[in-house]
């Protein structure tokens, strides 16, 4: 029987990562026997240290977390090791090579608030966020700002080091109003998160770090034996989006000082932050049509909010205790008391803002990718969220059919007309899917029909229509302008 030796970080969260590949490796291998290899770094002897509070920022080092492990890898006292992607540098030792990138866990930030936050909000007092990251100490604060229910808070980020552990207890004992921690950590350390208010960050406006969530196992270049033993554990598509979000990195510069982050999440690239040589990035890079010719569009998102008119629905009905809000305006007046203290969720950052000005804490949102690719997060079990049919959704009255336990709060009432230059429109934006039903048959010269990625989308394939996908009207209307 072969002995594969990893070589690990002694670290909780680097030995949880390490025993997922070890059980993945046996699981394929019945007659492999893997050992881990516990291997003290310079980062792991410096969180031991009086040191262990300095900004990450301010510690010299290429390669800082995993040089140990590098060197034993070299030297042949391991056959591979285990690092978490994110934390190597563009300049890897001559030798070694990454023979698999697993399946990514979820590459969002999660922030965890004290449960004092909502007395400290209440009260307008400054929240102290604890975080070493420049990356989120650049994006984060005017993301919570606008996000944190009637928030008139200043919010000051300040230096947190230390293990997951250490810095879950230093939120415990109050020394933080709240603590920013890679989502993808918890889920592998199965953290338990019920005493702590929490907020995912939405990829749209904080990004994380290129490569977080996925694991990268290295073994020397020569050692065609151990390649072919990991060559299983790959995984194409995590490896393509890492790609794209490291060529990220190398191009606005990276390390420890990096202010941006860079992650793909359905085939979107969201860029957002301050690159190195100090220029602000707000990009979202995917695979947009090239419009030419003679255009005539029709924004429906935008006759939407000119034309049409929202008639609150009287409601009879007692909510459950987590609430999918499919937009801000489903949140009635009449509905608004029922929602204090529920758990919520909804579609998009803007809604997730919106709702927060209604005083609502909202724990994370769909970046406007459509409902189906979250799904896949609200059944994490780090985050104990019931099953989605113990939901309650609230969204319109034609959009009632398209959901589980929804509820009607409102009407979308349109003018019965037909919309001026709709029927001329060559390029059209759906700004929803009753819209389209309603108005289709007036498009009669349409030939590129554009929405977000969610169920306005899953609609016109059903009327075999293939749209143009974009990730925000405001991008489809730059695409008309090119």
């Amino acid at each position: 029987m072969k002995t594969l030796r990893i070589g690990t970080r002694r670290s909780a969260l680097a030995l949880a990562q390490s025993g997922q590949i070890k059980q993945a490796l046996e699981k394929a291998h019945p007659n492999l026997k893997v050992e881990l290899v516990g291997i003290d770094t310079k980062a792991d002897e410096i969180h031991q240290t009086k040191f262990s509070t300095e900004p990450l920022q301010s510690l010299d080092g290429k390669n800082f977390f995993v040089k140990e492990l590098d060197d034993a890898l070299l030297e042949g006292k391991t056959d591979c090791s285990v690092h978490s992607y994110k934390d190597l540098s563009l300049d890897r030792p001559k030798g070694l090579i990454i023979a698999a990138i697993p399946p990514r866990a979820n590459p969002r930030d999660i922030v965890l608030f004290h449960p004092h936050i909502h007395e400290k909000l209440a009260q307008g007092k400054k929240l102290i966020i604890g975080s070493s990251s420049p990356r989120r100490a650049e994006n984060t604060p005017e993301f919570l700002q606008a996000a944190l229910p009637n928030c008139r808070s200043k919010i000051e980020v300040k230096s947190l080091r230390g293990n997951v552990n250490t810095r879950i207890k230093k939120l415990q004992a109050g020394e933080y109003d709240g603590i920013i921690l890679a989502l993808a950590g918890l889920i592998r350390l199965e953290a338990n998160l019920a005493e702590f208010p929490k907020i995912i960050l939405p990829l749209d406006v904080c990004p994380a770090a290129p490569a977080q969530g996925a694991l990268a196992v290295e073994c020397r270049e020569e050692d065609a034996e151990t390649k072919k033993l990991l060559s299983g554990l790959h995984d194409i598509p995590t490896a393509a989006q890492v790609a794209k979000e490291r060529a990220i990195l190398k191009q606005y510069g990276g390390g420890c000082h990096q202010a941006f982050g860079a992650t793909v999440v359905n085939d979107f690239l969201f860029i957002y932050g301050k690159s190195d040589a100090g220029k602000l990035l707000n990009e979202v890079h995917f695979a947009a049509p090239v419009y030419s010719g003679n255009v005539v569009a029709w924004d429906g998102s935008q006759y939407r909010s000119d034309k049409t008119q929202t008639l609150p629905l009287p409601i009879n009905i007692t909510l459950r205790d987590t609430v999918f809000v499919t937009h801000h305006r489903a949140v009635t007046p009449e509905i608004l008391p029922q929602l204090k203290g529920k758990r919520i969720w909804t579609s998009g950052t803007t809604s997730m803002q919106k709702l927060a000005a209604m005083g609502l804490w909202v724990e994370g949102c769909g970046e406007n990718l459509g409902f189906a690719s979250m799904r896949e997060m609200l059944e994490e079990p780090v985050l104990q969220l019931p099953p989605f049919n113990d939901w309650s959704v609230l969204t319109h009255e034609d959009a009632v059919k398209d959901w589980e336990n929804a509820i009607a709060t409102y009407r979308i009432v349109e003018p019965q007309d037909v919309p001026e230059g709709l029927s001329q429109a060559t390029h059209i934006w759906w700004g929803s899917g009753s819209q389209f039903l309603r108005l289709k048959s007036y498009a009669k010269h349409a030939t590129h029909h554009a929405c977000g990625a969610g169920k306005t989308a899953e609609l016109l394939r059903a009327h075999n229509i293939k749209p143009d996908i974009f990730p925000s009207v405001a991008l489809w209307r730059k695409a008309l302008q090119k």
